[in-house]
């Protein structure tokens, strides 16, 4: 994984109520010896509206998402299982049978859950808070959507 590029997707929650949380994403994933890239113009999945029905929005907000990340190489890390979920499974849905449905299928298979993406890489990620007691969430949409509990269980 030494030198490899990933592109960080910090989710619109993250960039507007935790930024703390990207922050730590970016080092993570540096301590394990990844080149980190940002790409400009990321902004909400589309996942909020897609959870209430409103689909052409959704939709929407997705086509852009779409575009920013398939402009890019490497793996596309997301530090959030909903997020992940929306675009590892929703988008094909979304896109089935549409001119967009090959673009949302390389983004999909590009696209992983950070902490999966951690433990899938040659070195076993570590917490590291300075003595501080560090507790891990099962996420609805990471431990049913992604299926992460195995890979949560090894951090």
């Amino acid at each position: 994984m030494q030198g490899s590029q990933v592109q960080l997707f910090v989710t619109c929650l993250v960039d507007a109520l935790a930024p703390q949380v990207g922050r730590s994403t970016l080092a993570a994933l540096e301590r394990a010896g990844c080149e980190v890239a940002f790409p400009e113009g990321q902004t909400c999945c589309g996942q909020p509206a897609f959870n209430v029905g409103l689909n052409d929005r959704a939709r929407e907000m997705a086509e852009h998402t779409l575009d920013v990340l398939d402009a890019t190489e490497g793996p596309v890390v997301l530090p959030s299982g909903s997020c992940t979920e929306m675009i590892v499974h929703h988008y094909p849905e979304l896109f089935a049978g549409t001119d967009r449905e090959d673009q949302a299928g390389r983004l999909a298979e590009r696209t992983q859950e950070l902490s999966k993406f951690l433990t899938v890489q040659d070195e076993t990620p570590t917490a590291n808070c300075d003595g501080c007691a560090v507790a891990y969430h099962y996420s609805c949409h990471g431990l049913r959507g992604l299926g992460l509990d195995a890979t949560a269980d090894q951090l």
